[in-house]
């Protein structure tokens, strides 16, 4: 109890599960909320000028795909980054059909990832991330390859999923969003406005979802596809 004036120094994080709390595990200090059990963490900083900067996760593993944009410009894309695709540091736009590119920023660690352009950044421009990572029985990012058929490839989650986002990161597709509280056929797009869409793509298993449409979106033979899943 009491008062403190003072500078916090070293790593020093302040936790309270659920709650926005200081990180200071990053060359920028951020506010932090995490969900530690379902793998998730928010995260808003101030930029710097310096993309190279690091800012603290708060999720102590690291995570596999940040969402992430700068929050004081309406024209600044939504990145998505992961390095899950190939190994190296992905970014596609949430926002937008685009292929996957390589990011010249590093992979993230248990700690923290970096602050990145972001389309471009200003001292004090607010800045906010949303990490994920996986959780058993809970949460799975992961990828797979199409077949081009309609007995499509099966993933393995591990948990009946309940909420599925997929991405064609090597063709212009629309991040389609499907789920099975509406039955599985309803699908929504992050990057349009469209209303439902009613379209088959998959079949929700006990441990997994199995492709069942030959699309390009789901299923372009040899294309590889990023996804978030949840329980």
């Amino acid at each position: 109890s009491g008062n403190y004036n003072g500078t916090a120094q070293g790593t020093i994080t302040y936790t309270s599960p659920g709650r926005p709390n200081l990180n200071f595990q990053g060359d920028i200090v951020s506010t932090v909320s995490v969900n530690s059990k379902g793998g998730f963490s928010i995260v808003k900083w101030d930029a710097t000028t310096t993309v190279s900067h690091t800012v603290g996760h708060g999720l102590s593993v690291k995570p596999r795909m940040i969402i992430m944009k700068n929050a004081s410009t309406s024209s600044r894309n939504w990145f998505v980054y992961t390095d899950i695709i190939d190994g190296s540091l992905d970014y596609l736009y949430l926002n937008a059909t685009n292929i996957k590119a390589n990011s010249t920023r590093n992979v993230p660690t248990s700690t923290v990832f970096d602050q990145g352009n972001l389309g471009g950044v200003s001292a004090g421009n607010d800045c906010i991330a949303y990490c994920f990572t996986d959780v058993t029985g809970y949460q799975k990012i992961g990828t797979y390859t199409g077949n081009g058929s309609s007995s499509g490839p099966t993933i393995t989650t591990g948990f009946q999923p309940t909420w599925i986002m997929i991405k064609n990161t090597s063709g212009y597709n629309s991040w389609a969003i499907v789920d099975s509280v509406r039955g599985g056929n309803q699908e929504l797009y992050a990057n349009l406005t469209d209303a439902d869409n009613t379209y088959t793509v998959l079949n929700f298993l006990s441990d997994g979802f199995q492709i069942i449409n030959t699309a390009n979106g789901y299923n372009a033979n040899g294309s590889t596809y990023l996804y978030l899943a949840i329980a």
